[in-house]
């Protein structure tokens, strides 16, 4: 508050002295001198009245308008304290009830279910005499007799009360009731009622507050019956009363202490303040009189140069009201210059620099037109030497003081890098910075263009997959610098051999992507006609020698073809589609194409299963060894066996291994695989290394390829040795030709790792790969394993017994032992046995793959038994 020096005075009570000396001052002087001295007295006691009744507002008004405003405040306060309690005592009490509906709708489901079952559509009456009711009530009386639960009541869907343990009301209908509709429809509501009088499980009770939940009974995904239950909650309704009062008196005993204190802290500085704002309002009246003199003098300037200050410019501009250019001179200030000149005295689409349309020349007029500020607006500009220059410019429009448009001013910048830098972000985003073609990004839009071109006009769209065949193998032998030029002449090929309106594009790494648009075809073998003579041509300019500098590289693709209407696919699907085609046409050998079939999704959903399955088999233990014997035929005895994999599922049954290894080697899945059967079958060998009928034993094992090549194979091993406590003299490691193609000095130094150890190795399949008799003079191999395609019907003098017999005279002269597998019959074993002198038979004749137990049984009968005993499994 504000208040006239000549009114401040101790005490801040104004005395006839002050209201004399505000009287000589003020105009009411002029009066008293021409009204005469009535009129003078008159006046001072007017004065001096609105003086006393300003000081009783100040100090009585003020005070009873704080007292006021605690009052009012406590009364907020006390009534959010309130209303905070209540509604979480509320929500305890509702939750607590909620939670006892859910329990006891869930604990008489059953119960539910009978009664909505019994009450077809009977009477009130029938109703309450239904024994699902009359069961229902004792056992609620049971249950909740001398809790707070006052009533429960169950409805039908149609809104009838079907039960409830006030008998009275069986056979209502409550339809209409807003809680029952909200839980009709899946919800949980409550609600607060008051009732005079209530029949409880307890008996009568009267004037008591309920809190009513309705909760739905849900089977199967669907409600099918509305639990309710009472709550009776009057004694935490009493108890907010009770602390209503006491807060009250709290909150009221508080705020008057505090308004004492501020009421006379108040009265204490209201005089200081008035003298002090009494000074402050002279020294602040001196000084707007000078800040206004300096605003009148820096406006101008301001003015001028306010839309310029916030913008880094490389030239700036000024125009009249006929936006003709005044000024336009580089912010250097060197107005001379060559490239600002013309622009004085014209219009900025008058100057031949300026490349700017008609449209763009009429929506920039109507915009200087209309007085409007413009920020960024960019054009080009021919600078000398044929070079373009993008510029951005801003500009303001400047009025005179009484309001009149003077023109326009403003700044611009040379933008043309950022633009060039934009346009080749824009560039990289989309396209492959090797080849120039669209990248993955641009072909998805391009894609999605294209599947909806053909729904509109009924047409077709395909998409054809390129994989290079054996493109590692140029990377890895000739170097990426080769690899990036074929890439190229690939992509220029596939360009230039596909209509205008078609999309190529590079997916990554060898792999490119067209899309064929709008094909015409009544049928779907027309269809195909026409992106097979499409593809073909491709594989043809594909199949052209590629030159590469320094030499000449002949290369083929694999090419996997899906279409689609654009109605039934998505793009994921047909990218997924052509990817499983371009597998299968490489499976096939390459140098070709393979269109989209369903036995493709098939085979690949039927792939995804089963490679699923492997993972939940090994996590589960499925799997089991089964062992089948190698038999010395001179002797009849069982020198060894060999550990084969089988696969118990729960529910195929038993898995033969040639449906899930090829599988298992395809996802990787075979490495852990072989580790466990490797540890499964150096813990039998531990267990029969203390049992001496059994001791002398030798178990072969398979190992994949992939498995013995891996890093950590030969650590993985000797670690399974160490926990198993096995002699690895008696393990025997089974290797195909496979092995050893890729990377053989990395094979021979694991095999001769094993070998210090005293494990031996069989090469399995003998003669069925390439390059055989190459391993045989650099690798530790102890023994050979005759594959059974040539052991099979050489009693019937087939050529697979000329190979046999020079297989055996070979390892004789290396030193190694020779097993014959696949031996079914009794003229194979003669032959191999008696007549060559194999050193170990397997096959059926003596065995087929066994659990351990039967094996372990086998091996304890005689000979003559043995043979009764295979025989009786065969």
């Amino acid at each position: 508050m504000v208040r006239h020096p000549a009114l401040t005075c101790s005490g801040g009570k104004m005395d006839d002295l002050g209201a004399t000396q505000l009287f000589n001052r003020s105009p009411f002087r002029q009066m008293w001198g021409r009204g005469g001295a009535m009129g003078g007295a008159m006046m001072r006691t007017m004065m001096l009245v609105r003086t006393r009744v300003f000081d009783f507002v100040v100090k009585h008004v003020f005070a009873m308008f704080s007292c006021a405003t605690l009052l009012g405040a406590g009364a907020i306060i006390l009534w959010n304290l309130h209303n905070s309690q209540t509604q979480l005592i509320f929500r305890l009490a509702e939750a607590r009830n909620i939670d006892m509906t859910s329990a006891l709708s869930v604990m008489f489901r059953d119960d539910v279910k009978k009664l909505l079952a019994s009450a077809a559509n009977p009477s009130p009456d029938g109703l309450r005499q239904l024994p699902e009711s009359l069961d229902l009530s004792k056992r609620f009386l049971k249950i909740l007799s001398g809790s707070r639960i006052a009533k429960v009541k169950i409805y039908s869907l149609d809104g009838t009360t079907l039960f409830s343990t006030d008998a009275k009301q069986i056979g209502e209908n409550q339809g209409e009731n807003a809680g029952f509709l909200q839980a009709r429809s899946g919800s949980v509501v409550s609600n607060l009622v008051w009732r005079n009088r209530v029949n409880t499980f307890d008996g009568d009770r009267f004037n008591v507050h309920l809190l009513a939940s309705y909760v739905p009974v849900v089977e199967g995904g669907r409600v099918v019956a509305v639990f309710e239950q009472y709550q009776d909650i009057s004694d935490l309704v009493e108890q907010i009363d009770q602390s209503r009062v006491e807060q009250a008196l709290v909150v009221l005993a508080v705020f008057s202490v505090v308004w004492v204190a501020f009421v006379w802290v108040v009265r204490r500085a209201r005089g200081t303040v008035d003298v002090y704002v009494a000074r402050l309002e002279n020294v602040n009246h001196r000084l707007d009189e000078r800040v206004a003199e300096r605003t009148k003098e820096l406006r101008r300037s301001e003015e001028r140069f306010r839309s310029l200050s916030d913008m880094s410019s490389d030239f700036y501009w000024e125009t009249d009201r006929d936006h003709r250019f005044t000024l336009h001179a580089a912010s250097d200030g060197d107005e001379g210059a060559s490239d600002h000149h013309p622009f004085v005295g014209k219009f900025y689409w008058e100057v031949q620099s300026v490349a700017a349309d008609e449209v763009a020349c009429k929506i920039q007029r109507a915009a200087l037109d209309a007085h409007c500020s413009f920020r960024n607006v960019e054009t080009k500009r021919r600078m000398p030497g044929d070079r373009d220059m993008c510029v951005s410019v801003s500009g303001d429009p400047v009025f005179s003081q009484d309001g009149a448009f003077l023109g326009y001013r403003g700044v611009g910048r040379d933008v043309t890098e950022r633009r060039q830098s934009e346009e080749r972000i824009r560039e990289l985003a989309y396209h492959d910075q090797l080849t120039g073609l669209p990248n993955r990004t641009l072909l998805n839009d391009r894609l999605t263009v294209a599947l909806a071109d053909a729904a509109r006009t009924n047409r077709f769209c395909a998409f054809v997959l390129v994989d290079l065949d054996q493109f590692k193998v140029l990377n890895d032998t000739r170097g990426h610098a080769c690899g990036d030029r074929l890439l190229q002449q690939v992509a220029s090929r596939l360009g230039e051999n596909t209509r205008d309106g078609d999309t190529v594009a590079r997916l990554g790494g060898d792999e490119f992507a067209i899309i064929l648009k709008a094909l015409a075809a009544s049928s779907r073998d027309d269809l195909q006609q026409q992106a097979q003579q499409a593809v073909e041509r491709l594989l043809s300019e594909i199949r052209i020698p590629y030159d590469l500098g320094d030499t000449v590289h002949h290369c083929t693709a694999s090419i996997g073809i899906a279409v689609s209407d654009g109605r039934d696919l998505s793009i994921e699907d047909l990218l997924k589609q052509a990817d499983l085609a371009m597998y299968k046409a490489k499976q096939s050998g390459g140098d070709g194409f393979h269109f989209f079939d369903d036995d493709l999704e098939r085979s690949a959903v039927a792939a995804a299963a089963l490679e699923a399955d492997l993972r939940v088999a090994l996590a589960e233990r499925q799997f089991t060894l089964h062992l089948q014997p190698q038999v010395d035929f001179a002797t009849q005895e069982i020198q060894a066996a060999e550990a084969l994999i089988r696969w118990n599922h729960p529910v195929r049954g038993f898995v033969q291994p040639n449906e899930f290894i090829g599988q298992a080697e395809r996802s990787g899945m075979i490495v852990p695989m072989g580790l466990w059967v490797l540890e499964e079958s150096c813990a039998i060998l531990a267990d029969w290394k203390t049992r001496p009928e059994l001791s002398r034993l030798v178990l072969s094992v398979n190992v994949s390829a992939r498995q013995f090549q891996s890093d950590d194979f030969v650590a993985q091993a000797m670690d399974v040795f160490r926990r198993t406590g096995v002699d690895p003299r008696r393990l025997k490691i089974e290797l195909t030709e496979s092995v050893m193609a890729d990377h053989p000095q990395k094979v021979s130094v694991a095999m001769s790792q094993l070998k210090e150890l005293g494990v031996t190795f069989s090469l399995d399949d003998f003669g069925t790969g390439y390059s055989s008799l190459s391993y045989l003079s650099t690798l530790p191999i102890d023994q050979l394993k005759i594959d059974r395609s040539f052991v099979s019907g050489i009693g019937q003098g087939a050529r697979g017994l000329l190979i046999c017999t020079a297989t055996i005279s070979l390892a004789r002269s290396l030193n190694l032992t020779v097993v014959a597998e696949g031996v079914e019959t009794e003229a194979e074993a003669h032959l191999l046995g008696d007549v060559h002198r194999c050193d170990l038979l397997q096959g059926y004749l003596f065995g087929r793959p066994m659990p351990r137990q039967d094996f372990e049984a086998l091996c304890l009968r005689s000979p003559k038994g043995r043979q009764r005993a295979i025989r009786s499994i065969a």
